[in-house]
C-alpha cells in the first residue's frame, strides 16, 4: 500500500534524487571567476487518491462514492488426492517352468485381482488422467517368448487395455505403459468387490521356435501400478476425520503497516464453504488466531463459528462433462454482534493461525457407493472480508525502503546548499508525519531529511455531513546543506516512514473515492558558477 503512496517516481526521495542530479550536473568547467546563483524550479507534480493507500484490487466503489475493502483468504482446500489417494501397488507372480517346451506352448496363464489398499474407501469406478503400469520379467529360455497382458476392466473407446510383446532369449523385459484416459472397473472378477483391478497374463514360446530349454526352473513377472491420478472416481469414500493444524497462512491485507492503532467500526466477514465433492462433510473450527509478528495475537471468538459443528451437504452431478458438478455452498456471517472481529482485525495481523477438523461422510455410506470426486473439484473454506472504509487510525505507521542510484552525479561540489519545498493540498481526512532517512550499504541510517515538528502534513477537516469540508494547504521546508548532500551521495538506499492519523479522533471517518492529495516539490538550490 505504501509503495503505491510513494513510488520512486513520485516519492520524496526521488524528488531529492532528481534535484541533486539535475542541478549538480549543471557545471561548466573553468578557471575563470565565479559567483553564486539561486535556481528555483518545480520538480514534480502529483496527486494521490485512496488507491495509493490501499491496493487497487482490494477496493470497491459504491454508488454514493464510498469505498469498501474486499479481501479473500483461503483457509482449507481438500482435493481428490487429499481424500482418496491411490498408492503405488505391485503384484508379483512366480511360477515353475519345464526345462523343455515346443514352439507355441503356453508357459504361464493367470487371471488375478490387484487390490488397492485404501482402508475404508471402496472405489467402484475411476477415470484416469494419469497412471502407469510397469511390466518386468526375465526370459530364462534360450529362445524368444511372447507375452500378452490384458486389463479387461480398463477401457478406452470401448476397447480394453491389451499389450502383446516379445522378449529375446536370456534377456530382461522392463517397460511402462500409460493408462491415461482409460476408465477402470474396480469391482473385481465377480463385479461385487471394490478397489479390485482384474489383470490377465499369458506367456508363450514363440511359434517360430521348434524347441527350447530353460536355464532356471522358474520365472517371475512383476506388475507395478504407479502415479495414479484419477480424473474421476466413484464409490464409497469412507468415513474419516481430517485434522488440519495448528497451521499458519500469510495475511497480506495490512502488509505495508509497521505499527499503530487501527479501528474499523463496521466489519463483515463471511466464511464461504463450498463442497464440490459427492460426500457429506462436517466442519469444526477449533481456533482462528490473528497474529501480528511484532505485537502479539488475538483469538477469534464467535458464537456462529468457533467450536460449532457445521454440516456441509454433498455436491450433485450435472451430467454435463464441461461442468460436471453442482456444488453445495454455505455462508457463515461473522460481525461485531456475534464476535470480536473488530479487535481481531485491529491487531493488524500479518498471519492467521487455525486448527480445524473435517469429517467425511459423518453418517456413513448413505449414498450406496455413489460418492464421487472430479479432478479439479474439492472442498474449500474461504474467509471473505468486507470492510466499509470507515476507520480511525492513530499513528498508523507505513514504511518503504528504496534503492538509490547516484553514481551518475558528477561535480556536486558546485552546489552550496539550498532548500526543498514540499507544497501539499490535502483533500483527505488524514494528517501525516513524514521522515526520510538515508542508508549506507550496511542499511545503517546516516541522516534524516526532516526536523520535527516541521514534518507534518495537515489533514482536511470533516464537515457536518461526515465528508471533507475543504482542502488544506501545507508547505514543508527541507534544508539541504553541503553535509546533507554528502550524505545523500554516500547513501545506497532511503527509508521512508509515515505516521498517519485520521481527523476527528477518536471517531471513525468515511473515505470516498474522490478524495485526493496534490503534491508539488520545488527546489531552491544555490550554485557556484564559473565565468565563461
Amino acid at each position: 500500500m505504501f509503495k503505491k503512496l510513494l513510488p520512486l517516481k513520485n516519492s520524496f526521495v526521488s524528488c531529492l534524487v532528481l534535484t541533486v542530479f539535475v542541478y549538480c550536473s549543471c557545471k561548466k568547467s573553468s578557471d575563470q571567476p565565479s559567483w553564486d546563483v539561486d535556481v528555483l524550479a518545480p520538480l514534480i507534480k502529483s496527486n494521490l487518491t485512496i488507491n495509493n493507500l490501499v491496493t487497487d484490487s482490494l477496493l470497491k466503489s459504491n454508488p454514493d462514492s464510498s469505498v469498501n475493502i474486499v479481501y479473500t483468504t483461503n483457509l482449507i482446500t481438500f482435493s481428490a488426492d487429499t481424500l482418496a489417494k491411490v498408492p503405488d501397488t505391485t503384484l508379483s507372480a512366480g511360477f515353475l517352468v519345464n526345462p523343455n517346451y515346443q514352439g507355441g506352448d503356453t508357459i504361464f496363464k493367470q487371471t488375478a485381482e490387484t487390490d488397492f489398499k485404501l482402508g475404508s474407501i471402496q472405489l467402484k469406478k475411476a477415470l484416469l488422467k494419469s497412471e502407469l503400469i510397469q511390466i518386468n520379467m526375465q526370459n530364462v529360455f534360450d529362445s524368444t517368448i511372447v507375452f500378452n497382458y490384458k486389463i479387461p476392466g480398463a477401457t478406452l473407446n470401448n476397447k480394453p487395455f491389451n499389450i502383446t510383446d516379445s522378449i529375446l532369449p536370456d534377456s530382461t523385459y522392463n517397460k511402462s505403459f500409460s493408462l491415461a484416459g482409460y476408465t477402470l472397473d474396480l469391482t473385481g472378477l465377480n463385479h461385487a468387490s471394490s478397489n479390485a483391478l482384474v489383470t490377465a497374463t499369458a506367456i508363450f514360446i514363440s511359434k517360430k521356435v521348434k524347441s527350447t530349454s530353460a536355464s532356471k526352473p522358474y520365472m517371475v513377472i512383476t506388475n507395478t501400478i504407479y502415479n495414479t491420478q484419477p480424473a474421476y472416481i466413484r464409490g464409497y469414500l469412507g468415513q474419516s476425520t481430517i485434522n488440519v493444524g495448528p497451521e499458519q497462512s500469510g495475511f497480506s491485507l495490512f502488509k505495508a503497516i509497521r505499527s499503530g492503532t487501527l479501528n474499523f467500526p463496521n466489519v463483515n466477514i463471511q466464511i464461504d464453504l463450498e463442497n464440490s465433492i459427492g460426500v457429506d462433510a462436517d466442519l469444526k473450527i477449533d481456533k482462528i488466531t490473528s497474529i501480528n509478528s511484532q505485537t502479539g495475537t488475538v483469538d477469534l471468538s464467535s458464537s456462529a463459528l468457533i467450536n460449532k459443528s457445521i454440516n456441509i451437504n454433498r455436491a450433485t452431478e450435472t451430467g454435463n462433462p464441461a461442468s460436471p458438478v453442482n456444488p453445495s455452498s454455505q455462508l457463515i456471517t461473522i460481525n461485531s454482534s456475534n464476535s470480536n472481529i473488530s479487535a481481531f482485525l485491529a491487531n493488524i495481523p500479518d498471519k492467521l493461525a487455525y486448527t480445524l477438523q473435517v469429517t467425511i461422510n459423518p453418517l456413513g455410506n448413505i449414498s450406496g457407493d455413489n460418492d464421487f470426486i472430479y479432478s479439479g473439484h474439492g472442498l474449500t473454506a474461504n474467509m471473505n472480508i468486507n470492510i466499509p472504509l470507515s476507520l480511525a487510525a492513530t499513528n498508523l505507521t507505513l514504511s518503504d525502503t528504496l534503492l538509490l542510484n547516484l553514481s551518475s552525479i558528477q561535480q556536486e561540489q558546485k552546489v552550496n546548499g539550498g532548500f526543498l519545498y514540499l507544497y501539499v493540498t490535502n483533500g483527505m481526512p488524514f494528517s501525516a508525519g513524514i521522515q526520510i532517512y538515508t542508508l549506507n550499504n550496511k542499511l545503517i541510517k546516516t541522516d534524516s531529511l526532516f526536523i520535527p515538528p516541521n514534518n507534518t502534513i495537515l489533514g482536511a477537516p470533516i464537515g457536518t455531513n461526515g465528508k471533507v469540508a475543504q482542502t488544506v494547504a501545507t508547505k514543508l521546508t527541507i534544508p539541504v546543506t553541503k553535509a546533507k548532500i554528502n550524505n545523500l551521495l554516500s547513501a545506497t538506499k532511503a527509508l521512508i516512514i509515515a505516521r498517519f492519523n485520521t481527523s476527528n479522533q477518536p471517531h471513525p471517518v468515511n473515505i470516498y473515492n474522490y478524495y485526493q492529495l496534490d503534491v508539488k516539490l520545488v527546489a531552491d538550490f544555490n550554485y557556484n558558477l564559473s565565468a565563461p
